[in-house]
């Protein structure tokens, strides 16, 4: 299994989604641990984002954004940097969004282990 790390930006996003509906979190979560089993899955983006992929969680309403990078040592690293909900975002907005991380961030973005992820949220489903 790949290291897979959420950005500060990217675990706000998934406390708020988890907030408005904890199903569609579960739903995010289940994806991302997906990826961390195949991170070239999803569809490879383009223009300015190009190195950075997407999958679509439910009905196509949620989106995840990442991209795969590697450590000193070469092990691949998965990054992921947004997960958004398209029906609250146009595809446009999204991707603007996405441009403004990556011009906040820089090269070094403040990351979160999936493993302290999914312990956090495995607290949030018991209450």
């Amino acid at each position: 299994m790949n290291n897979v790390y959420l950005t500060a930006a990217a675990f706000d996003d998934l406390q708020l989604i988890h907030r408005k509906d904890p199903r569609i979190s579960r739903l995010v979560l289940k994806k991302i641990i997906q990826i961390s089993r195949g991170p070239r899955m999803g569809e490879a983006l383009h223009g300015e984002l190009v190195g950075f992929r997407k999958a679509v969680v439910g009905d196509n309403h949620w989106r995840i954004v990442w991209r795969v990078t590697t450590d000193s040592l070469g092990h691949e690293i998965v990054e992921i940097a947004e997960i958004w909900a398209i029906g609250a975002r146009s595809n446009a907005q999204v991707y603007q969004e996405m441009r403004k991380r990556l011009a906040s961030v820089a090269d070094n973005p403040d990351l979160l282990p999936l493993s302290q992820l999914v312990e956090l949220f495995e607290k949030k489903f018991r209450t």
